[in-house]
């Protein structure tokens, strides 16, 4: 088998020689051979989509096959079979995305399929390439006097040509935008990605966060109204004499400084340009409010600050004048460099129908990585999805779609998110995701961005691994979804009041299953409220939480916000503080959620199909003594080891069944406790102390093989 070497300038921009790909080894395209049935067409670095796409003859990108495919159906039709597309190894560049509608379709019978040729890595990218060898060290002196004395002799510029990508802006982003519409959210800027890994733009402090000592003005509460265009509007200023240095005096000069933190709540995070800071007075002030206006000792970093660029792996982007700077945290010589382009998502789906994608990688964009609508049955398989700015896969509306098996990491939002299904009648979408490792999201937007969000009507989330994250793991809305036989830890890393699956706010969202998961290391921040493993939050109804498995919480492991209808059986609480806990919060603080909740229940109990499948709620509102006490909830034959009691709000308690529960301190024979294997024989006296307590399918739990 033969190799061909390409050196390949495949993103020549302007006159410029900065986007430019290294060497490409590629397999020959005679090679290309699976014989998987139906038609095949091959895609190299080195073809030409002006080629046939047959063996020896390939077609050199993405959109070229789905032109020739349009062709083919348009003189013959789909073929037997179906269409393979093969891609060889290398990287192909969607710096503007690439659109397939109805009429890229394949069918039940003759599929379509695009994927990489056997174990080639095949790399879509939204970021443009660029050369290493044009970095140079900084000399000019006004720019070093910037620059921290300990890493100027390691900073790197490049000067990125007039021109040749859009610098962007940074935008306002985060938390509960929606009461600020005046900010500017234009989308992401680029981001430099180093060998794989996106780099930091220069901030501090270089990890975690640091508090403002003092808070002189807390600032308007857009939250509730407030408006920069009234009289009364204020923007939050901080003190910092004798701070950490006094460290924001560094920054007075910086052009378009910015902090990132949790300013009113632990549960919200927003991004806010500096408006001033005076070295005089030493205070600080923000360009606008936070939208919970903000509250001492609340966390937060700064950032876009050359003068904090001080550390491998940081970098910073002058946009007056294109001027990148870079500390680079490996040897420069032969490193992989992308610069993100790509705004549109990198592959976006409209009405199309019986695709899949398999085995590539897709990376580096300011958006999104794959968005797909409408059609059905399309399948995202064995995919690498890394390096954006934005959200993952989008999945909505349509029929049977999934997404399975994937790598999903490093996103600065939303890992997967699922929504279908017909609302009015409760037909089930049918979407799934399933088998899928999903870590290191919300990066940039760090709250309600969770690994996989589910909304609408009959989806299924199974087998996914889920980790590293600041706030939540997974969250839904709708109806009739099944959580199931998945792994979520090391989440609600930055925040509190928050939870490992979070629900919210809803009286009919109804006929839910949360069962056979597995938490641990759920804790949330340290003095907070406490991060709850399954989080039914603010009345939230009628769910089924079932053979779970949740270790190790200082808080409640299941929380009932106030809510009706869940049913929490046969459960393992190992080593939890409280491992369930339903408060009165509609009686009390939470009573202005009440007028939303019942217009939500009207809305939907004249639908017949909702009255077959959810026969009492209608009769939420003339419960005794009052809807907005929890009521009809049900905690039976659960296992409590080394864990505290249940706690009940006492009005709830008379409503609340509570029944054979087994709080023990007696090993059951886990198997494996410090690897959270908690699966125990067959034959364990746990099943004779809790009558009807059924076995858990430990080894069904997380990723499976596929």
């Amino acid at each position: 088998m033969s190799i061909y070497p390409f050196r390949l300038r495949f993103l020549m921009i302007s006159t410029s020689t900065i986007f430019l790909s290294g060497p490409v080894h590629l397999q020959a395209a005679e090679a290309l051979t699976d014989g998987a049935g139906g038609l095949e067409l091959f895609v190299a670095p080195g073809g030409d989509d002006a080629n046939t796409g047959k063996t020896g003859s390939p077609l050199a990108t993405l959109a070229g096959a789905r032109d020739a495919i349009r062709e083919i159906k348009s003189a013959e039709g789909l073929p037997a079979g179906g269409i393979t597309v093969y891609f060889g190894r290398g990287m192909y560049p969607l710096t503007k995305g690439i659109r397939f509608t109805a009429q890229d379709s394949g069918t039940a019978e003759r599929p379509i399929s695009y994927q990489a040729f056997g174990d080639h890595q095949v790399r879509f990218s939204g970021g443009l390439p660029v050369n290493p060898t044009l970095f140079r060290p900084v000399r000019d002196r006004a720019v070093l006097e910037r620059i921290p004395r300990e890493a100027r002799e390691n900073v790197l510029v490049l000067d990125v040509p007039a021109g040749s990508i859009d610098l962007g802006q940074i935008p306002f982003r985060g938390h509960s935008l929606s009461a600020q519409p005046w900010l500017r959210r234009s989308g992401e800027p680029p981001e430099l990605i180093f060998n794989g890994e996106p780099m930091t733009v220069a901030r501090w402090p270089n990890r975690g966060f640091s508090t403002f000592p003092d808070v002189i003005e807390k600032g308007s509460r857009p939250r509730d109204g407030d408006h920069p265009d009234d009289a009364d509007y204020k923007t939050p200023v901080f003190g910092y004499s004798g701070y950490e240095d006094e460290r924001p005096s560094r920054w007075a000069s910086a052009p378009d400084a910015w902090v990132s933190g949790y300013w009113g709540n632990d549960w919200s995070d927003q991004t806010i340009q500096i408006g001033s800071i005076s070295p005089t007075e030493r205070t600080l002030k923000l360009a606008q409010a936070s939208t919970y206006s903000v509250r001492k000792n609340h966390i937060y970093y700064a950032f876009n600050l050359l003068e904090e660029l001080d550390q491998p792996g940081e970098w910073y982007l002058e946009r007056e004048t294109g001027k990148l700077y870079f500390y680079p945290p490996d040897d420069m010589a032969g490193a992989d460099i992308l610069l993100s382009q790509s705004t549109a998502p990198l592959v976006s789906l409209a009405d199309a129908s019986h695709l899949t994608f398999r085995g590539l990688i897709l990376e580096g964009g300011r958006g999104r990585a794959i968005q797909m609508t409408g059609g059905e049955h399309n399948l995202i398989h064995g995919c690498t999805i890394r390096n954006f700015a934005g959200a993952g896969i989008t999945i909505s509306n349509g029929s049977n779609h999934g997404v399975q098996s994937c790598e999903i990491h490093s996103l600065g939002a939303t890992g997967i998110s699922l929504t279908g299904g017909d609302a009015v009648d409760l037909i089930p979408s049918g979407h799934f995701a399933r088998n899928n490792h999903i870590h290191d999201f919300a990066r940039i937007v760090r709250t309600y961005q969770p690994a996989i969000r589910v909304s609408g009507v009959g989806q299924r989330v199974a087998h996914n691994e889920i980790h590293d994250a600041p706030h939540m793991g997974m969250s839904y809305s709708g109806n009739n979804h099944v959580f199931e036989y998945n792994i979520i830890y090391d989440i609600a890393k930055e925040t509190s009041d928050v939870g490992g699956v979070y629900t919210g706010r809803n009286w009919i969202s109804r006929g839910n299953v949360i069962r056979y998961n597995l938490f641990h290391s759920v804790a949330g921040l340290e003095g907070g409220h406490g991060a709850f493993p399954i989080y039914f939050d603010d009345g939230m109804s009628g769910a089924l939480v079932y053979g779970n498995i949740i270790h190790g919480t200082y808080g409640r492991a299941v929380l009932i916000g106030g809510g009706h209808d869940i049913e929490v059986i046969n459960n393992l609480f190992l080593e939890c503080q409280t491992p369930v806990g339903i408060d009165d919060r509609l009686l009390n603080w939470g009573s202005h959620m009440l007028p939303a909740l019942r217009d939500g229940l009207e809305s939907v109990t004249n639908r017949p199909a909702w009255r077959e499948a959810y026969p009492g709620l209608a009769d939420i509102l003339t419960r005794k003594p009052d809807p907005s006490i929890p009521n009809n909830n049900v905690i039976k034959n659960n296992l409590l080891y080394k864990s505290g009691a249940f706690k009940v709000a006492d009005k709830a308690r008379p409503y609340t069944t509570i029944k054979n529960n087994l709080e023990t301190d007696r090993d059951p024979g886990f198997a494996d406790p410090v690897k959270f294997d908690f699966s125990f024989p067959e034959d364990s006296w746990i099943y004779a102390e809790i009558p009807g307590f059924e076995p858990i399918p430990f080894r069904k739990i997380g990723r499976c093989i596929d």
